[in-house]
């Protein structure tokens, strides 16, 4: 069975709590989509033959994990 390289971040989003409290939780939520959508087009340009994830950890956190077999 091959082995398994896992690459995790955990990014913060700097004053996200202040878009919520401003515009509310649904362009809250935009945003979010937004980042995840703009890390996963980077990723997909670095290398093809990794599995890619981003997800919302937390209120302002967001994971991002790439996965690839060794």
């Amino acid at each position: 069975m091959p082995g398994l390289n896992v690459n995790l971040a955990v990014m913060d989003l700097d004053n996200f709590k202040q878009i919520n409290d401003r515009y509310g939780h649904l362009a809250g939520d935009t945003v979010f989509k937004d980042v995840a959508r703009y890390w996963k087009t980077q990723l997909d340009s670095w290398e093809k033959n990794r599995e890619k994830l981003t997800v919302r950890f937390g209120g302002d956190e967001m994971l991002i994990i790439v996965c690839a077999a060794l």
